[in-house]
């Protein structure tokens, strides 16, 4: 993106469209936090306060813990709008008779689209299908866009400024029912919210010393990206046909199933990164050709934290479960089904593999010279030196005693040098070793 500019602009524009499908169509949802039409969850769907860092339904606080989770099972219904897509740009030059030229640009966006989808799932083995469903899938997806560029000229010095902030939201709803006739009937739910935010920040200069025929460049960046997937829920409903059980039950055991029985899924990535480029070059004549000696280095550091935890509701086979899974999935969980013995109680099956901690850093450094020894030779040779550093903390298995703290260092010397000869306006022979 530029940074700089020679007129002054100041633009608004919005538009809205209509999707066929989805506009003026009912569109399903959960409860949202305040803040989902800004693209991010304000800490109303994550792990409730006061959660134990493993939750085992044996626990003597389990009632407690489980009615610490809201219940956020059931649907909610609205009328779907027409796409909102918003605009704002800005672009200002300050020039004085005597002091530097500055620049600015300045953009804002933010939109707000929703979307209905009917997908047909079909799986075959050979010539026979084994399994046939029809999703129905509403997804809200909001998406803000900030941008801030600032430039700075004065004589032969040149600095940037540029920042970029992108923020995403998107809540979905799955609702899945099978149509082949030879399965018994089952109804599917699943819902969900995922927000991103990446922000990245670049400062970069570029300064040339007429006298000395020398030229540096330098960019320094930072860069957070964020993903977060709170309390991903997701139950199944099956019908079966014996004569006496012919109802829908929620597929809640004793065990957490987190795809189909009750399950909470709650996952976060995190990732920083610092990075400096920088190089000098300086033109030179040697006797009478041209010569251009260059060296320069790339720096950067990154780390990233990821944790998941798997979560879900259990229940003790018996008269109560019998009764309890029959209900609708926006009672089932309500807080009198809830908490005791023979209840709907919280379970987890996290591992410890599940989360870890990552690194990297890289320091690459290189010389070279570049001899145009006539308007047709010209002879290039530099080397180049890496190092490279990845680190990983985790686990290998649900075993706390394996744990895993791995380092892998890389060191090179990458020399390389290559001859050319220009044939023609179009045609180039070159020798290259490395």
């Amino acid at each position: 993106t530029n940074a700089t500019t020679e007129t002054n602009m100041c633009t608004f524009s919005y538009s809205t469209s209509y999707r066929n499908g989805t506009t003026f169509q009912p569109y399903y949802y959960t409860s949202r936090s305040s803040t989902d039409w800004l693209g991010y969850d304000n800490n109303y769907r994550v792990l409730p306060a006061g959660i134990p860092a493993y939750v085992s339904k044996n626990d003597a606080a389990i009632s407690d813990i489980t009615h610490r989770f809201v219940n956020n099972w059931r649907s909610l219904q609205e009328t779907a709008i027409p796409d909102q897509r918003i605009q704002f740009n800005l672009q200002h030059h300050w020039k004085g008779k005597r002091g530097p030229a500055i620049s600015s640009i300045s953009t804002a966006s933010y939109s707000m689209t929703h979307t209905t989808n009917v997908v047909e799932r079909n799986d075959y083995d050979s010539t026979a299908i084994n399994f046939q469903s029809r999703d129905r899938q509403y997804q809200r997806q909001v998406q803000i866009n900030l941008m801030e560029n600032i430039g700075l000229k004065w004589k032969s010095h040149h600095v940037e400024w540029k920042n970029l902030l992108n923020q995403s939201g998107r809540e979905f709803s799955t609702y899945r029912t099978n149509t082949l006739s030879s399965e018994n009937p089952y109804q599917y739910y699943a819902f969900g919210y995922m927000c991103r935010r990446n922000l990245l920040s670049q400062l970069s200069g570029t300064h040339t010393l007429t006298p000395h025929g020398m030229h540096y460049e330098w960019t320094l960046s930072y860069n957070d990206a964020f993903r977060n997937e709170p309390d991903l829920r997701r139950i199944n409903y099956s019908l079966f046909y014996n004569g006496v059980d012919s109802v829908y039950k929620a597929q809640v055991a004793n065990v957490v199933d987190p795809v189909s029985g009750g399950g909470r899924f709650y996952q976060s990535l995190r990732e920083h990164s610092f990075s400096l480029h920088h190089l000098l070059k300086k033109d030179m004549l040697w006797k009478t050709h041209l010569l251009e000696l260059q060296a320069g280095q790339f720096l950067e550091s990154r780390q990233r934290v990821f944790a998941a935890r798997v979560l879900g509701y259990t229940i003790k086979p018996g008269a109560t479960a019998y009764q309890l899974t029959q209900y609708s999935l926006d009672s089932l969980f309500n807080p009198d089904h809830t908490g005791q013995s023979t209840n709907f109680r919280m379970d987890e099956i996290t591992s410890l593999p599940d989360s870890y901690t990552a690194g990297n850093f890289l320091v690459a450094s290189y010389v070279m010279a570049n001899l145009v020894w006539s308007p047709k030779w010209k002879v290039q040779a530099g080397v180049r030196y890496e190092y490279n550093l990845q680190t990983l903390n985790s686990f290998t298995n649900l075993d706390s005693s394996s744990e895993v703290h791995e380092k892998l260092r890389t060191a090179f010397f990458l020399p390389s040098g290559n001859i050319s000869y220009q044939l023609d306006d179009k045609s180039l022979l070159r020798l290259a070793a490395g």
